[in-house]
């Protein structure tokens, strides 16, 4: 649907098809985030709850595999930092160091 919203950007009916499937795919994740954790409160299980904590807890240092532009997959963090930095820096806009105003 996303790609169909991107192609005909006058259809402002698919516009708003999508808009509402997007929020209602939202809500049923936090639903079910939610529904998660109360399943882990009722549990009463030390153990369970351990586990539902550390596994958001836990930090992960590796980048997963990057796709570069000769569509190589590319797996050294080195090169995978330098591929975002590129991406990010061709995307992104030089500062020219003035505050939009606000209204």
């Amino acid at each position: 649907m996303w790609k169909r919203c991107k192609a005909t950007s006058h259809d402002v009916n698919l516009h708003r098809k999508y808009r509402h499937y997007t929020n209602r795919w939202r809500q049923e994740l936090h639903n079910l985030a939610l529904l998660t954790e109360k399943r882990v409160i009722e549990s009463k299980n030390l153990g369970y709850f351990h586990r539902f904590v550390n596994k958001r807890l836990q930090y992960r240092t590796e980048i997963a595999a990057l796709i570069n532009s000769d569509a190589n997959t590319v797996i050294e963090n080195s090169k995978n930092a330098n591929l975002l930095n590129d991406y990010f820096a061709s995307v992104g806009v030089t500062d020219n160091g003035v505050d939009p105003s606000m209204c």
